[in-house]
């Protein structure tokens, strides 16, 4: 059964395999785009816990209801220039 914590793990572990391991994360950048309601954004907290663990940037950018247009927030992505970047929480 999937947890807000475990859909968390699962990019970052993710992210961490493509990088090289765990290590690799310190110093790194990981842009999440999530939809701005109380269901999208349960998934910060789980970010900010293995942000603290792994040592890496996390940027967490809101995407307004119902999600469709989301130019403004991938523009905001590429000024900020991210190692890493994603859509979660239904805001895809």
């Amino acid at each position: 059964m999937l947890t807000f914590y475990s859909e968390a793990s699962v990019l970052v572990n993710y992210i961490a395999q493509r990088e090289g391991g765990a290590d690799k994360l310190k110093g790194k950048k990981i842009a999440t785009l999530y939809h701005d309601s109380a269901y999208g954004s349960r998934d910060a907290r789980p970010a900010r816990l293995l942000a603290e663990k792994y040592g890496f940037e996390n940027i967490q950018i809101p995407l307004a209801h119902p999600g469709n247009e989301q130019s403004a927030q991938w523009s905001q992505v590429s000024r900020l220039k991210p190692d890493w970047s994603s859509c979660v929480a239904g805001a895809s």
